[in-house]
């Protein structure tokens, strides 16, 4: 399991744990601002929300998504 840090102000920090599903489903659904599926509940991210934003529309979450997908698909843990 991966995990995604967000610091969205001082002193708060907000960890994402991110399962091989929604790396596989980031992977399938993903189409450059976020998935799309999420309001449908056919990706594993539709109810990772922080405040009333969807996670995978977070530029800091896709930043941090690319680095996970890019060690997942070199094998790195």
């Amino acid at each position: 399991m991966q995990k995604i840090k967000l610091f969205p102000s001082p002193h708060v920090e907000v960890r994402i744990c991110v399962s091989d599903q929604m790396i596989e489903d980031w992977k399938k659904y993903d189409t450059g601002e976020n998935c799309g599926y999420c309001a449908s509940h056919k990706c594993s991210w539709w109810d990772v929300e922080i405040g009333d934003e969807c996670a995978c529309g977070m530029k800091e979450v896709r930043r941090q998504m690319a680095e996970i997908i890019k060690k997942a698909d070199h094998g790195e843990d």
